[in-house]
């Protein structure tokens, strides 16, 4: 270990230190260069001898996780301190101290914050026992002052910090509400707003100045809901007085109300009482509207703490009741002071934050909320922050000019840059699809808002069922990264409801769990993943149209056009031109990372296309890679928000099927992936199943095995059929990696309705030499 007894203060203008120990403790908090610093501060005996009264304060019982320290005299107290952080961590027989870093979870580039660090309490470390996070508290009269944290009161959120964070994002951030997605211009008027003062509903277009917006789980909690009988009273001055109605507004709405008030503005957006919730036609189109309303409104109150609308938001000074925020405190020599901070990432865009089980961040129904609302208020854990586009505050944290920047989530990325990439569009799936609804077959309804924002501003022709209609073939093909299940509706069917409540099975909205759709490397050069995990997508092989119903006329049918495979053949054309929003070149293999040269397509392209403002990020910056493409597509120019395409749960095709049969499993892959036999047991594909129960129904003792249906949707290649040849290492024709094939569905029939069960690939040659093989009017449910 190092002992700083020896070692300078760094902290200039503080009153002189007679404790080596304090202040090695507040070195330790210097942005210093040593990675590993672990200084042992001395062994318990002597530091509590010592003349030092706040020596004590180190010892105290409710600062260590694993019970009390004042009788381990010859343990040795040492302190450790991570590579990024803010935060340091008291260590008792602390020895070995860098398993702790490792398993921090500090490197692992997923964009953890600091704050994620744990001080490696585990079996395998000499450490017995450790504080959790400790800060030093900032002080203002000393400049450059190394302290980032900030003592609150216990039961109130100081309203003038609020007021200040609002009056800061106003006057300096001029165009933090501008999404990239819902600009300005496109700002809408809510239907309904609550008046604050006058305690009733109001008419949007009557209501003058800013709204603000609450975004909260209903949950089990008793709600006050608008509806078509009760609009006109609820439109009258002082409604919310009203016993009748006052008592059954939860409490989450009626803090929420206060807070607006508080904050001297007039008008709140709740949905359950700003829509009328028994009028279908304005729900489903204020459903539509939710990414707008949200974007639109001055800033969103986040009500993140408690399972349902009867938690409120507590530490508002009269309006709410006290919250309880404990902050435990150390004092030092010097007048220093540390503070345990509360184990919360404190970068609501880290992976660390979204791994949280925060129940506001569990729910589908919020997701889209939190997405659009371009500055939010966030009650969360007893504490309070602040985020927009430009900046984050948390009132616990002194936070310098700079040093406040955001994080973005990987599935806010579709909405800041507006490119239509599927790889995009599945990270806002992946995190979506995961999260819990009451109602099952509600999943589409909860994304409405994001696909016609979506559908009108980036993917070109729309989305159906959450898959963008210019990639419909590839997009048909989405598979699960983890084991996924059928979203089996709980509500009854209503005899006028015209689309089923029964999610269609061709769409991922189908199904709960880890879905994404396929990386294509004749679209982009993707990095990271093997050679023979490749695959390429190279023309449809029929015409899709969707229809009402499966015994529709063909007066019931509307086309549906991609455009992918067209791009594809023209991107490559010399006389092309770049679509706005992409930036064309010529193309060399240096423009690759090492990494990446594995992702070309099949035969070397003359030009590569790049998101103009992801090239300008990689040219600012080496810390941001190049993200190639072989062919654009151009960006959709429709305004926010509008339905792009009439959502029909069937959609119909004439192709070609065939039957092949369910071999072995191939590999440890989860969800399983089984070969693909054709009636002499030979390898013709592979077989990607939904779930690991599902290959129950393949172990059988027929031969060659379990028969399935496949329908054909797609031609290209694939390196997962490649019989396991490596990558060639000297340069010659990259075409002979790659196997021709049919991407294909496995689907099973009822009442003349295919439903999917799973995908796979199917060589040409396989295919073509199957028994059996004809065409079928598939109608897809």
């Amino acid at each position: 270990m190092v002992d700083l007894a020896g070692k300078p203060s760094v902290a200039s203008g503080q009153e002189s230190f007679s404790c080596h120990v304090c202040r090695a403790i507040v070195d330790s908090f210097e942005g210093l260069n040593d990675n590993d610093l672990e200084p042992c501060l001395g062994d318990v005996k002597s530091i509590r001898a010592a003349p030092c009264p706040h020596h004590a304060g180190l010892l105290k019982d409710e600062l260590w996780r694993l019970g009390p320290v004042e009788d381990c005299d010859s343990g040795l107290l040492g302190l450790i301190r991570g590579r990024r952080s803010k935060t340091i961590f008291l260590t008792l027989d602390g020895e070995e101290h860098q398993d702790s870093q490792d398993e921090s979870g500090e490197d692992d580039g997923d964009g953890g914050s600091d704050d994620e660090e744990s001080s490696g309490d585990d079996d395998d470390s000499d450490t017995y026992n450790s504080t959790d996070q400790l800060a030093l508290v900032h002080r203002q009269d000393i400049p450059d002052h190394q302290g980032k944290a900030k003592l609150v009161d216990s039961e109130w959120l100081d309203v003038n910090t609020v007021r200040g964070w609002i009056e800061t994002c106003e006057r300096d951030h001029p165009n933090c509400r501008d999404s990239g997605l819902w600009p300005s211009e496109d700002s809408i008027r809510p239907n309904y707003l609550i008046d604050v003062i006058d305690r009733r509903l109001v008419l949007g277009d009557h209501a003058t100045g800013d709204y603000v917006a609450l975004s909260y789980i209903w949950g089990q909690a008793k709600t006050l809901r608008t509806m078509a009988g009760t609009l006109g009273q609820l439109l009258e001055s002082g409604a919310f007085r009203n016993e009748e109605f006052g008592k059954q507004i939860p409490k989450t709405v009626k803090d929420a109300m206060g807070i607006v008030s508080c904050l001297g503005m007039r008008y709140l957006w709740v949905d359950a009482l700003c829509i009328v919730q028994d009028d279908r036609e304005q729900l489903g189109l204020e459903l539509g509207r939710m990414p707008g309303i949200y974007a639109s409104a001055s800033f969103t109150i986040v009500a993140a703490n408690g399972a349902d609308a009867s938690h409120g938001l507590p530490g508002f000074k009269g309006t709410s009741s006290p919250r309880s925020l404990h902050q435990v405190t150390v004092k030092l020599a010097g007048s220093e002071m540390l503070v345990v901070t509360p184990p919360i990432p404190r970068s609501s865009g880290s992976a660390a934050y979204r791994k949280l089980q925060i129940p506001y961040h569990q729910r589908a129904w919020t997701f889209q909320e939190y997405q659009f609302a371009s500055r939010k208020l966030t009650f969360q854990g007893n504490t309070a922050f602040w985020r927009c586009s430009q900046a984050e505050w948390w009132e616990d944290l002194h936070q310098a000019p700079g040093m406040d920047t955001p994080e973005v989530q990987e599935s806010e990325g579709i909405l800041k840059i507006r490119a239509p990439v599927l790889s995009f569009l599945s990270h806002m799936i992946l995190e979506f699809n995961q999260k819990s609804l009451s109602f099952p077959e509600d999943a589409a309804s909860a994304f409405t808002g994001l696909q016609n924002v979506l559908g009108s501003r980036v993917f070109p022709g729309g989305l159906l069922y959450g898959l963008p209609i210019c990639f419909l073939e590839i997009a048909l093909l989405w598979c699960p990264r983890s084991d996924i299940h059928r979203r089996v509706p709980t509500k009854k069917q209503e005899s006028d409801e015209a689309i089923p409540k029964s999610l269609p099975s061709w769409s991922w909205l189908g199904w709960h769990g880890n879905v994404a759709f396929p990386d294509d490397c004749e679209f982009a050069a993707y990095s990271g993943g093997s050679f023979e995990e490749r695959e390429g997508f190279v023309s449809p092989v029929t015409e899709w149209c969707t229809v009402t119903s499966p015994s529709s006329g063909c007066s019931d049918k509307q086309a549906l056009v991609p455009g992918w495979s067209v791009w594809r053949k023209e991107a490559q054309k010399g006389d092309s031109l770049a679509p706005e929003g992409w930036e064309r070149q010529d193309f060399e293999e240096g423009q690759l990372e090492p990494g990446d040269k594995g992702g070309l397509p099949r035969y070397t392209p003359q030009f590569s296309f790049e998101i103009e403002s992801f090239a300008a990020a990689s040219r600012q910056s080496s810390l941001v890679p190049r993200l190639l493409h072989w062919y654009p597509i151009p960006v959709s120019s429709g305004k926010s928000g509008e339905a792009t395409v009439h959502q029909s749960a069937y959609i119909s095709c004439r192709t070609e099927r065939a039957f092949l049969y369910g071999g072995s499993r191939m590999g440890a892959l989860e969800p399983p992936r089984l070969q693909l036999l054709d009636e002499k047991g030979g390898l013709a594909g592979y077989l990607q199943l939904h779930n690991e129960g599902e290959l129950e129904q393949f172990q059988t003792t027929e031969t060659p095995g379990k028969r399935v249906e496949l329908v054909s949707i797609a031609k290209g290649y694939t390196g997962r059929l490649s019989g396991g040849h490596k990558v060639p290492e000297v340069e010659g024709d990259g075409s002979l990696r790659f196997r021709d094939c049919l991407f294909v569905l496995w689907v099973e029939w009822n009442d003349g309705v295919a439903f999917r069960r799973g995908s796979g690939v199917v060589t040409l040659e396989g295919w073509n030499e199957t028994c059996g093989k004809d065409f079928c009017d598939l109608v897809l449910g």
